[in-house]
């Protein structure tokens, strides 16, 4: 169909695929190892007829990935702040922030239009974005994400071993070894967390905070008031991109 596109979100773990129509998903969200993207994407778009792709992607095969999708017969556009975006960067340096943080931004912005909104990605890293009620980006900070923290006290120590999530009592106190570096580990990335969503409830107590990405189930903030999780935030935004660059998109 001639206003159907099919939206990638390449993360460094995995790929997110899915259909778009007129700012809306359509489709079910595929998820995609990496070197089987292509493959699956080409697969996703003949069946259902996509006019193009867009391309969000935070990998090293970025263009490779791009090249493999046109030369298959499918015009495909990599995200990028020269296309028609609905709000202004604030950032100096707009060509080193990361695509996925813009798309999070705009599906942000057209889930509640009018309202400052912070996007908390927990993925690979762990990335914090601030959007103005009046549509400014104004950038964010960037921290490394869970796996990445237990990996790293794992990696640069002799003796500690390599821990994850399944380790953690909730408790701040670690009763053995194990249970110590989770403590370590998820209560820092809780303080951390809290800390960014005070101070956007300091800029606008109205703040609206959404959490996004692979790890957003272990940050079990919703239960507050304005704070909502959106696992697909990234892919929405997307889905809004192609519908406002459809024709770059196809002509590409």
């Amino acid at each position: 169909m001639k206003d159907t596109i099919l939206v990638i979100d390449a993360g460094n773990t995995k790929s997110k695929l899915a259909l778009a129509s007129r700012g809306r998903l359509t489709s079910e969200v595929l998820l995609a190892d990496h070197e089987q993207t292509v493959a699956e994407a080409l697969k996703l778009a003949k069946q259902h007829g996509a006019a193009g792709c867009l391309l969000c992607s935070v990998t090293e095969e970025t263009e490779k990935t791009a090249s493999r999708l046109r030369d298959a017969g499918l015009p495909t556009a990599i995200l990028s702040v020269d296309m028609n975006l609905p709000f202004a960067i604030d950032y100096t340096t707009p060509r080193t922030l990361g695509p996925d943080r813009i798309a999070g931004a705009v599906g942000a912005l057209g889930t509640w239009p009018g309202q400052s909104v912070l996007i908390i990605d927990a993925g690979t890293a762990i990335t914090y974005d601030f959007l103005s009620a009046d549509r400014h980006l104004r950038g964010g900070a960037i921290s490394p994400g869970i796996g990445m923290r237990f990996r790293a006290l794992h990696a640069f120590t002799a003796k500690l071993p390599l821990c994850n999530t399944a380790d953690w009592d909730g408790l701040h106190v670690g009763t053995d070894t194990r249970k110590a570096i989770a403590a370590g580990v998820m209560n820092g990335v809780w303080a951390e967390t809290n800390s960014f969503i005070a101070k956007a409830r300091e800029i606008d107590p109205n703040s609206v905070i959404v959490i996004t990405g692979g790890d957003y189930k272990n940050f079990d903030l919703t239960a507050k008031k304005g704070i909502f999780a959106r696992p697909n935030i990234v892919l929405q935004g997307l889905a809004l991109l192609a519908n406002d660059n459809i024709e770059t998109i196809v002509r590409t």
